[in-house]
């Protein structure tokens, strides 16, 4: 399988159409690269945790008028970077952005330790007891009647 060298900065952001401050790391990826792979590739670079870090990936493709950056986010685009790449006279860099993930983790609570007051109004004291007193009938099957 043809091999293929690649530009990927990271570290930087994107300050009007132009990225700055990153780092550039030059490295060997298979011509058939697909996302995913690219993305671990990425991960690798950065010592990143992917759990905590989201990438964004962008290139900017030469062009006669002033060119915007485009995302990579599927195969396609990582197939038009690479060719794109193997038919340019120069390197093309791959630009990361990062962004911290927010955390999912939620805490658990046993409402039974915790105490809770209940003010309840006399129409619905008047319905509780009339839901227990139906409860208690020999007719209720454990079910509202609709």
């Amino acid at each position: 399988m043809s091999r293929l060298t690649i530009l990927i900065s990271y570290g930087g952001s994107w300050v009007h159409s132009t990225y700055t401050n990153g780092k550039t790391k030059a490295v060997l990826v298979p011509e058939k690269i697909t996302l995913e792979n690219l993305r671990n590739k990425v991960y690798d670079i950065t010592n990143l945790d992917p759990n905590k870090y989201e990438i964004t990936m962008k290139v900017i493709y030469d062009s006669t008028k002033n060119a915007w950056p485009v995302d990579i986010v599927d195969d396609d685009d990582v197939k038009i970077f690479i060719t794109e790449s193997i038919l340019s006279s120069y390197k093309i860099p791959l630009c990361i952005t990062l962004k911290q993930r927010q955390s999912n983790q939620q805490a658990t609570i046993d409402f039974r330790q915790l105490p809770m007051s209940v003010d309840l109004n006399l129409g619905t004291r008047a319905d509780l007891e009339d839901n227990n007193q139906y409860c208690d009938s020999e007719n209720y099957l454990g079910e509202e009647e609709l």
